[in-house]
């Protein structure tokens, strides 16, 4: 064993002078290998589940009296007439799989193929006794490159064999395609009808229907909010009262001798009366200040009684527009020379104002109650006719979906009985969008161990061809004289850093070789469909 290990370590020693070749041998047949498997073309399986059901009237009539029938070779027979070559030749017509036969020869190997690649699988035992009948499931699978194409296949082989060979049954089953048919079309126009009521009714009564808006949480509220304006409103009202027993009781002009209306004592709103009444009182302020230490005759005095006559004039002109704005409902004097008067006017007429504003805003808001209260009386109705109309639509649907249904289980043979053979589609043809086949994962790793020991063999065949002695033993063996002893190469530095270089350098290339490879195992299928793209 000891003398095994030293061989196998001398070998592996010898085979070590030529890693790069080794891995330059490694890479290139990792390359060839990863694109040999991503040119395998994918193969897309469709698989279909059949319950066969072979049973013997005759064994019904004559059970326990006379030889009943194998059921086990009926059902290997019906087995066989699906896989006949007349069925065959049908299935590659209709699904054009004939297209890629041009000459006879080639039509008869199209059809073996398909006789070899059509797999009818047994998923349950069949009974022990093969007297009795005979009660299994079938799984019956077809692989090809086009996922398309092997539903067809497989879809097309059970409504052949349903259609051509299943012969009992076949004129009610017609006849109860018709029926079916005729019961459809009929209620496809009364489900369009149906479809169409109903789509105009949630057209005519949109914003009423159940589940679009609170119409009764909006209601009470629309209610608080009138009821809050309509307080507002009374408010208002009755702050005008006030003012207008205020303004009865008010004289409109100054006593004799007082001091004229443009004398603006008042806090009018903010506006061009405001400021025009600030500017007065100052001026009358300032006047006043100048006739405590002077008389009327003084030049200053004289000049702001002059700026006061033109800014009383003014003010005057002001509240006459403001009493033609106000039209027949100004109330009180429009020439009151009163400020207190004046001040009382102004906020009548801005109460007067905002009672305009909460009248109009109290009309719209009782408006849209009764709006909302009118929606929310016939909503229950809306819904009840809604409900009627999508329950009769319902009935329609479900009805017409059944019949559909059957008519699709009808036209496969879903239901096919004939005398000895009930055969029943339990699943119909349907194909994984992932491929069956190949496993690129597994080739993938095939590729690259097959690579690592193309790399490994290539060396070791190196080594055969130029051998060298990696040990004294080796050369003692071999010579089989004694060796007194062994010179060992002593490196300089710049050689031993060429040899750390040459060893990291290898071990780069075995990682990126291992990154390839993972890289490969991640994007396998894109890979696959690129290389066949561009080999297309």
């Amino acid at each position: 064993m000891h003398e095994t290990f030293l061989l196998i370590l001398s070998h592996v020693r010898s085979a070590w002078r030529f890693r790069w070749w080794a891995m330059l041998v490694t890479w290139a047949v990792c390359f060839l290998g990863y694109a040999a498997v991503a040119v395998v073309p994918d193969e897309y399986e469709a698989q279909a589940l059949v319950h066969v059901n072979v049973t013997s009237r005759l064994g019904e009539v004559i059970g326990g009296v006379a030889i009943e029938w194998d059921m086990a070779d009926q059902l290997e027979r019906v087995k066989q007439q699906m896989l006949s070559l007349p069925v065959l030749e049908t299935v590659a017509d209709e699904t054009d799989l004939s297209l890629r036969a041009t000459t006879p020869e080639q039509m008869s190997t199209l059809l073996r193929s398909l006789q070899e690649r059509i797999g009818i699988v047994e998923s349950r035992p069949r009974t022990a006794d093969p007297r009795q009948a005979t009660d299994t499931v079938w799984t019956i699978t077809f692989g090809d490159q086009s996922r398309s194409m092997a539903v067809r296949v497989v879809n097309t082989l059970l409504e052949t064999f349903i259609r051509d060979v299943i012969r009992g049954g076949q004129g009610d089953s017609e006849q109860a395609q018709a029926v079916l048919e005729k019961q459809i079309a009929d209620l496809a126009v009364v489900l369009e009808d149906r479809e169409r009521a109903v789509a105009d009714f949630k057209r005519e009564h949109i914003g009423l229907l159940p589940g679009q808006e609170d119409y009764f949480q909006e209601l009470q509220t629309s209610m608080q909010e009138l009821a809050s304006l309509e307080a507002d409103l009374r408010a208002a009202r009755s702050a005008a009262d006030a003012l207008r027993g205020q303004l009865s009781s008010t004289n409109s002009e100054l006593p004799q001798g007082a001091q004229t209306a443009g004398g603006a004592r008042i806090n009018a709103p903010p506006g061009p009366l405001a400021d025009l009444q600030t500017r007065i009182a100052n001026l009358e302020q300032t006047r006043d200040e100048l006739l405590v230490n002077s008389t009327e005759a003084h030049p200053d005095v004289k000049n702001i009684n002059r700026v006061l006559e033109l800014r009383y004039e003014e003010l005057r002109v002001m509240i006459e527009q403001l009493a033609a704005a106000g039209g027949s409902e100004f109330e009180g004097s429009a020439f009151s020379t009163n400020p207190v008067y004046q001040d009382i006017q102004i906020r009548l007429n801005q109460s007067r104002t905002e009672i305009a504003g909460l009248e109009s805003q109290v009309e719209d808001q009782r408006l849209y109650v009764e709006d909302l209260r009118e929606k929310v009386e016939i909503m229950p109705q809306v819904a009840a006719e809604l409900t009627q109309l999508e329950r009769g639509y319902e009935e329609v649907r479900v009805l017409h979906a059944e019949l559909v249904r059957r008519s699709q289980q009808e036209s496969l043979g879903t239901a096919a009985v004939s005398n000895d053979v009930i055969f029943t589609v339990l699943q119909p043809p349907v194909a994984d969008f992932m491929p069956a086949a190949p496993d690129r994962l597994l080739l993938l790793a095939a590729a690259f161990v097959f690579a690592c020991g193309c790399g490994g063999g290539f060396a070791f065949l190196l080594s055969q061809l130029r051998p060298v002695f990696s040990a004294t033993r080796e050369l003692r063996i071999f010579a089989e004289l004694p060796v007194l002893g062994g010179i060992r190469e002593v490196r300089s530095p710049g050689q031993q850093l060429r040899r750390k270089l040459q060893v990291v350098s290898l071990g780069l290339a075995g990682v990126a070789l291992v990154a390839v490879y993972a890289m490969g195992v991640m994007m396998r299928e894109d890979a696959a469909i690129w290389v066949q793209s561009l080999l297309a």
